[in-house]
């Protein structure tokens, strides 16, 4: 629970009205992200069941894509919905409710895993890895836990947002949060019910500031009146109602009477209050109303003096004790005032702060953030969304046309690669050929457009020339199928080699690239020939080609 004093100042647009909807699109765009990781990292390590088409050629430029905006647009939504629920992160748990504590842990791992994800996977898209792990099967495997604690966690909440979504957003009421009082906090008002009656229940105070305990209620109705969660007593008040006798309230006062509730007087019956003054040791005084009369009085003796206090009872209306009397024989100014509010005054109104700001304008803050976000980054996937790209690492933009992830310097192989004794050597069906560049470049020759979509969300689309992969292993020996291995001159790095499916060797688009844009190869780019082939991560697109094989 959270105290009253916290309570009161935390702003109405901390809903969860707000946590709601934000919940859904962050769970939208947390669920698209984890689905576009699996299939990227199923493409990099396939399990056996795993199969990816070669066509449409787009397909993983379009889900990488998706991945890593979905991830940024993540980010905007993830604080909004942190600042809603920020307070009662740290509301006092219930230790004796499971379920309240599987929310708790859900919630811990939920946002910790979600922070790791979107923060580690921000950093890869700038290739800034300042860690000593593994990222991509890191990434991975936190991707479980993250998906695991979002599906626990909505379990939990799901009666909660069930009626949050259903409460609009301009409704002052207040919608239920989590950790809502029970039934063991509930208030009943303790109010008999007698055709046309309102009653309430006197409460005396004695010496020591503590409430009486002895006021009895009789209103000609058998019924019990409570006050409090299932409690016959609480605050110090036990009223009865009986049946076929007068009313009579009985009250101990030393210094004044503290009373702000009324009694009711019942058809038909007569109203008898006694109020006693243990200071000057003296009782007096009667009210006397009957249904249809007009007016009684009530007079109490305290150690100032005799003290008067307008007391009526009609049919319908209720006898009035609210007056306090003070030792000093004073009397205020409205019998109708109190020391205490009455269980049917409204609750204080709570402190406006925060109050200026709506659910409705989070709501289209945290929408508009997350469009931003998205599109601060999606125009490295989508050309015609450069120019708005700002956050984007890469731009689209390179030598020949196409940026750059890692250089023949970073990759250590450009004596290798201009070395005119180059050779690559191609093994298939048994027989085994080296090729020079020379020799590559006499081989029929096609073009083909293709996308290179890497891993860290950029991808462009560029005009590839070269050697079909299947004439160059025709050329060698019988190709009967398997999948295809090939190695880079780059012996130091993690994607110094590649497999390809057999559905993507055999594929009219799948080349050993020459020449790129109508131009050689840059070193940058691979020369002297590298691997393109249709729907694959740059990261498969192996560069400065060293052999091929076909595996069995």
């Amino acid at each position: 629970m959270i105290p009253t004093a916290i309570e009161n100042r935390i702003s109405p647009a901390r809903d969860t009205r707000v946590t709601a909807r934000v919940g859904i699109a962050l769970g939208a765009t947390i669920t698209l992200c984890f689905l576009t990781g699996l299939i990227s990292h199923w493409i990099q390590h396939p399990p056996t069941w795993f199969v990816w088409p070669t066509h449409p050629v787009w397909l993983y430029r379009v889900t990488q894509g998706a991945h890593v905006i979905s991830g940024t647009m993540t980010i905007p939504l993830l604080l909004v919905k942190l600042w809603s629920v920020y307070p009662r992160l740290f509301a006092r748990p219930r230790l004796g409710d499971p379920l309240q504590l599987l929310e708790r842990a859900s919630i811990a791992i939920l946002v910790g895993a979600t922070i790791f994800q979107l923060t580690t996977g921000l950093l890869n898209t700038a290739k800034y890895y300042p860690w000593k792990f593994f990222f991509t099967t890191t990434h991975y495997a936190m991707a479980y836990v993250a998906i695991g604690a979002l599906a626990v966690h909505l379990a939990v909440k799901l009666p909660i947002v069930r009626t949050a979504l259903s409460t609009p957003l301009d409704d002052p009421t207040p919608a239920p949060a989590a950790g809502a009082a029970g039934a063991g906090d509930m208030v009943a008002a303790g109010a008999g019910e007698s055709s046309g009656d309102d009653a309430g229940e006197p409460k005396g105070v004695d010496a020591a500031g503590e409430r009486d305990t002895s006021a009895k209620v009789e209103r000609g109705t058998g019924a019990k009146v409570e006050r409090g969660a299932g409690s016959e007593v609480e605050g110090g008040i036990s009223p009865e109602v009986g049946r076929g006798t007068s009313p009579e309230v009985e009250m101990g006062a030393s210094a004044g009477i503290d009373t702000g509730t009324s009694a009711g007087t019942s058809r038909g019956t007569d109203a008898h209050i006694k109020t006693v003054a243990n200071a000057a040791g003296e009782r007096d005084g009667g009210a006397e109303g009957e249904t249809g009369s007009g007016a009684g009085e009530l007079k109490t003796v305290g150690a100032g003096g005799l003290k008067r206090v307008g007391a009526e009872g009609s049919k319908g209306q209720g006898t009035a004790l609210g007056a306090p009397i003070s030792a000093a024989g004073s009397s205020p100014e409205s019998p109708a005032l109190a020391a205490g509010p009455s269980p049917e005054s409204p609750a204080p109104a709570a402190p406006a702060a925060g109050a200026g700001v709506s659910r409705r304008a989070v709501l289209v803050g945290a929408g508009l953030g997350a469009v931003v976000a998205g599109l601060a980054v999606a125009g490295q996937t989508v050309p015609y969304l450069r120019w708005l790209a700002v956050l984007a690492p890469r731009s689209g933009e390179g030598p020949q046309g196409l940026p750059v992830n890692r250089t023949a310097g970073e990759a250590g192989v450009g004596e290798m690669a201009l070395a005119e004794g180059y050779r690559l050597m191609v093994s298939c069906g048994g027989g085994k050929r080296g090729f020079s560049r020379g020799e590559l470049a006499g081989l029929p020759q096609y073009e083909v457009e293709l996308p290179i979509a890497c891993v860290e969300g950029w991808s462009a689309s560029a005009r590839w020339a070269g050697v079909r992969l299947r004439d160059l292993l025709g050329a060698v020996g019988e190709y009967r199928g398997g999948d295809v291995g090939f190695v880079s001159l780059e012996t130091g790095g993690i994607y110094g080699r590649s497999v390809l499916p057999r559905r993507h060797a055999v594929d009219d688009s799948t080349l050993v690239a020459l020449r790129l844009n109508g131009a050689e190869l840059s070193l940058d780019h691979g020369y002297p020939c590298r691997l393109i082939a249709p729907n694959r991560p740059g990261v498969l697109q192996t560069k400065w080609l060293s052999s091929i094989e076909v595996l069995s």
